[in-house]
């Protein structure tokens, strides 16, 4: 006999289905109402918690109070294992998706919510590995071929992804993920036009994919050769895990310490070139999606595109280094240093002010902004000393101190996400 609790249920199902996820809580909270003790009930909402947006904590609880009811149900456990992964508790989702494929290991399930725990702590090959298994149980899985997809693409591995990416293509050409795989495997090989279509086409399917705009944002800051070059070296280095990625970035800086050293013996001039560019290479990479989001906004069409926060990156870092550039330029060439160290001042403010708005830590926002402002700050009032002809050599230092701190805290990761 059907109960209304059920029949709640059963709404709460299709409006889930239908990706109406607050509508379909509303009619879940009514059928727990009615039963509390319904660990489908709970997997349910937990799925729509899950999906709104900042709900992930309640998701977690839910699911748990679900685990406490139901312990042997393997579906419970893999989405416990996914919140955690979105939660960034890496360890924690490992253990929790080990849980799942031990209650089922023939569930596809389980195994794609472990390709997931591998791709939050940047392991590439396991999460192809995990991803896979996923794939051998369901040859049709479209979260394992998805989390298979960007396994692929993140190692390089152009030929199978391209192979896999077609495939999708042509089994759903409809939906928007396919779409949104193809523009990143575009944007890979360069082919920026192409990427901008399936991430628009992707848009246009689903206008709610975040990840889907993004896409289409870096294909058109892709148009300016200069983030050409940032975004091959982003894809270069995202081939490798965190800590191998730390080692490339101090192997870098020794070897530019070594060869500064040498020239130094040979010619001062080649030595100084040597700093400019390492310096140049090294901000470069923390300041060019501000720079990129300041040239959408000078296309008329494309900065439809930007949200608030994207508009706000693009005025205040890309503004400041390209402000500072010519300020420090124009200082330099008539011999004014006041102007010099404004110019100076707002270039280096950029670097903590990028890692503030590229951030998914709250207390980094406010860290690296506070550091932004302490360089912009410590820096006007060296140019204002620097003018009126007293001495500023501590100010400097501090300022000096701060931008440094900031540029070795955001290439460590220190209080990103």
């Amino acid at each position: 006999m059907t109960t209304s609790c059920d029949t709640h249920i059963k709404r709460g199902q299709l409006l889930h289905d239908q990706g109406r996820y607050a509508e379909a809580e509303d009619f879940i909270k009514q059928a727990l109402a009615e039963d509390p003790h319904r660990p489908d009930a709970l997997l349910l909402l937990s799925w729509c918690q899950f999906h709104q947006e900042n709900r992930e904590k309640e998701a977690l609880s839910t699911v748990e109070r679900a685990i406490a009811l139901e312990p042997s149900a393997s579906r419970i456990h893999g989405l416990r294992a996914l919140i955690l992964s979105k939660l960034k508790r890496h360890q924690e989702a490992h253990e929790a998706a080990g849980q799942a494929i031990a209650l089922d290991p023939d569930d596809p399930f389980g195994h794609a919510v472990r390709a997931q725990a591998f791709a939050g702590q940047q392991q590439w090959a396991p999460m192809e590995e995990a991803a896979r298994q996923a794939l051998a149980r369901d040859g049709d899985h479209d979260y394992a071929q998805n989390l298979l997809t960007q396994a692929l693409l993140l190692q390089g591995k152009t030929d199978e992804n391209a192979f896999n990416v077609g495939r999708q293509l042509a089994r759903d050409p409809d939906e928007p993920i396919p779409h949104f795989n193809a523009g990143y495997a575009a944007l890979r090989r360069g082919d920026y036009r192409k990427a901008e279509e399936h991430f628009r086409e992707s848009l246009r399917l689903d206008p709610s994919f975040e990840s889907a705009r993004e896409g289409m944002l870096e294909s058109f800051r892709a148009r300016s050769i200069v983030y050409r070059g940032y975004l091959k070296w982003s894809f270069w280095i995202a081939k490798f895990s965190a800590k191998y990625r730390l080692g490339i970035i101090i192997g870098l800086y020794v070897v530019y310490r070594l060869v500064v050293g040498a020239l130094q013996q040979v010619s001062q001039l080649l030595a100084v070139l040597v700093v400019v560019l390492y310096l140049l290479f090294a901000l470069w990479t923390h300041v060019a999606r501000g720079v990129g989001n300041g040239i959408i906004l000078l296309d008329r069409n494309a900065r439809v595109a930007l949200r608030r926060a994207d508009v706000l990156e693009g005025l205040m870092v890309g503004g400041g280094v390209v402000l500072g550039l010519l300020l420090a330029l124009a200082g330099a060439l008539a011999g004014f240093l006041p102007l010099f160290v404004v110019g100076a001042a707002l270039g280096a403010a950029a670097v903590p002010l990028a890692a503030a708005f590229n951030n998914d830590d709250a207390i980094g926002v406010k860290l690296y902004g506070a550091l932004g402002a302490g360089v912009l700050l410590l820096g006007f009032a060296t140019a204002i000393l620097a003018a009126i002809g007293r001495d500023a050599d501590s100010l400097v230092t501090a300022w000096v101190v701060l931008f440094v701190a900031a540029v070795w805290m955001s290439a460590l990761g220190v209080k990103r996400e």
